[in-house]
């Protein structure tokens, strides 16, 4: 039987295309990374990396594998959001992540008010202009300017903003 942390780091390897990348998303070494992958494909007695100089491919089995642990690391992460759907009370923290100019006029001079209202409630925002993903937890609350393509979330409009062009006659 192979080690379920073994596969969430090769998934988010797979899915970083890098062991660096995957390392900073996990809060580890790289080197970590790399001991994981090589004991997943140690359990399950399969190659699913092709070592080469300054990068890693995957193998077709390693895609395979990939998608298998991606499917499953949103099954857990549902686990996670209807455990938390289900907890009484508004309390905890709420991450939030906005456009800097979103975040800084419309939101943050609002909290003050939602705190009073909800003193067991912390939110914290994040003036972001980078796609963070719901699923994977980056943030609780994503507000963008346009319209997400990840098809396992709510997604609601809430507002339109007019843009225009803007310039002297000159």
């Amino acid at each position: 039987m192979f080690d379920w942390e073994d596969l969430r780091h090769f998934t988010v390897f797979a899915q970083e295309k890098s062991l660096s990348a995957a390392a900073r998303l996990l809060n580890v070494d790289h080197a970590t990374v790399a001991r994981r992958v090589a004991a997943l494909e140690e359990s399950l007695q399969l190659k699913l990396v092709d070592r080469r100089p300054r990068a890693y491919f995957l193998t077709s089995d390693g895609e395979r594998i990939a998608e298998l642990g991606k499917r499953m690391e949103l099954e857990s992460l549902a686990v996670q959001r209807t455990a938390s759907a289900g907890q009484a009370g508004i309390a905890g923290t709420v991450s939030v992540s906005a456009p800097p100019a979103m975040a800084a006029a419309l939101i943050a001079p609002r909290l003050v008010e939602l705190r009073a209202a909800h003193p067991d409630l912390h939110v914290r925002l994040d003036g972001d202009t980078r796609n963070v993903s719901l699923v994977r937890r980056e943030a609780d609350i994503v507000i963008r300017l346009s319209r997400p393509q990840d098809h396992d979330v709510v997604v609601r409009k809430i507002a339109a903003v007019p843009f225009s062009f803007y310039a002297t006659r000159a």
